[in-house]
């Protein structure tokens, strides 16, 4: 987060996904239908384990269950299918809820691996498609030079795009996906979620200078930024990384046609990676802030207002949306895997595995009270964020959820002082002394960092 720009589920029918059972421990079960003690079926393959099983099902997701919670293993061929539910009639003037398609579904829920207690339905309400503002929409299209024809509207978004259509349906594609994840996410701490009164607007610019251009009319000047949201407009912004004068410059000379045919495509091949993934990382960040602001996570006018902007944590803030930043891959996507871009980066800085390294209480205290501590490390203190908010969604969640609570319901214009920060951390969190530091490296260090699934390291 710069300034005052940021920088950087369930659905109305039930999810039928996967589980086995029987055979040695590691065994390849094959395809089952599995009944847990919750009445619930999960369809697909499955693999033992020791001590619960892993079910992988078509769709892209993979679901776990201890042995205890397994009531019935079936083959396919023995499973008694469920007579699907006759739509209820609405009453005269009562509004139709939309359906979520299959493809929703399988968009949604691609390379993610979900605990069988996080299954649930996400209210219907929260899926509803959201108006478009046209004279905003309009507004958009003046500032990006963009044609009525560059403008997709979708359930809770709308992009005003100079990109071609395919970029933009991609796009548009990953942002439902966070969108439904976020409030999935909310949902699971029994947060209260507000419904935005009208889509979130994104732009998407096909070039890089289209985006600087976007830049200097907003009076934030050249940014150097891959994209951002701004809070005040209540919009985000980016651009086809591919673009980037950096790599674009990389790009042209890898046409040079006295380099090796050979060399010329795997540089061309490493920088289509690297674009692809930080292409989804920045937006997927972004479009973050962009939804924490809008469904109730956290409050808007308090950021924007100079008197409160102060009480919000910056590391609470960062670190959260980078719970959703990580691009799907065959270890899952957003918040259904660890973020491997920020555990390495938190290597890197911080080294885990490195006592010297290791932040004192008073530091780690100090970055979590003092927003000026987040501000002054720059881009070094985001991996430290989510290092943080990481630790604290897994295992401290019903703490973690009540202190959202309570950043959200800060009020604007209104200071919180430093002792009332301090106190409202450590009632819910305790301490931060040497044990609470030695607890939270312990689970820091249990991480196990898959560098396969990280983009090549090249820095444009």
């Amino acid at each position: 987060m710069s300034g005052r720009s940021v920088t950087f589920l369930g659905v109305t029918t039930a999810l039928i996904l996967s589980f086995a059972a029987a055979g040695l421990a590691g065994q390849d079960l094959g395809k089952r239908r599995v009944q847990d003690m919750r009445d619930r079926w999960y369809v697909g393959t499955v693999e033992e384990l020791p001590d619960g099983y892993r079910i992988r099902t078509d769709k892209g997701i993979t679901v776990t269950l201890k042995k205890s919670e397994v009531k019935a293993i079936l083959p396919l061929e023995d499973a008694t299918p469920t007579a699907p539910k006759t739509p209820a009639t609405p009453t005269p003037g009562e509004r139709t809820p939309r359906a979520v398609t299959d493809q929703e579904i399988e968009d949604l829920l691609a390379g993610i691996t979900i605990e069988a207690e996080d299954i649930f339905d996400v209210s219907t309400a929260m899926l509803d498609v959201l108006p478009v503002n046209e004279s905003s929409v309009a507004e958009m299209r003046r500032l990006a030079g963009a044609r009525e024809d560059q403008v997709l509207a979708k359930d809770h978004f709308v992009l005003v795009y100079t990109t071609d259509l395919e970029e933009a349906r991609r796009l548009a594609a990953r942002l439902e996906a966070i969108y439904r994840w976020n409030v999935k996410f909310m949902q699971m701490l029994n947060l209260p979620v507000t419904k935005p009164p009208y889509k979130l607007e994104i732009f998407y610019f096909g070039t890089h200078k289209e985006f600087e251009a976007y830049s200097v009319n907003m009076s934030m000047g050249p940014t150097g930024a891959l994209g951002f949201y701004r809070p005040r407009d209540n919009r985000s912004a980016f651009f086809d990384l591919s673009t980037y004068p950096p790599l674009a410059r990389y790009l042209e000379q890898a046409k040079d046609t006295r380099i090796p045919a050979r060399e010329r495509q795997f540089a061309r091949n490493v920088i289509a990676q690297w674009v692809d993934f930080n292409n989804m990382v920045v937006i997927q960040h972004e479009a973050g802030h962009q939804i924490h602001f809008n469904i109730g996570l956290f409050p808007r006018d308090v950021f924007i207002d100079d008197e409160s902007l102060d009480s919000l944590p910056r590391w609470l803030v960062e670190g959260t949306t980078m719970m959703f930043e990580f691009p799907p891959t065959r270890a899952g996507g957003s918040l259904g895997t660890i973020n491997h871009g920020r555990l390495d980066e938190f290597d890197k800085i911080y080294g885990r595995k490195d006592q010297d390294r290791r932040l004192s209480p008073q530091q780690l205290k100090s970055f979590i009270l003092d927003n000026a501590v987040f501000l002054r490390g720059g881009g070094s203190t985001y991996s430290l964020g989510w290092g943080l908010v990481n630790y604290l969604w897994n295992k401290k969640r019903d703490k973690y959820a009540e202190y959202l609570r309570i950043i959200s319901l800060r009020q604007p214009g209104v200071d919180v002082s430093y002792t009332q920060r301090e106190k409202e951390f450590e009632d819910l969190f305790g301490n931060v002394d040497d044990k609470w530091i030695e607890n939270w490296y312990a689970y820091l260090d249990s991480l196990q960092l898959k560098r396969s699934l990280l983009p090549p390291d090249i820095r444009p």
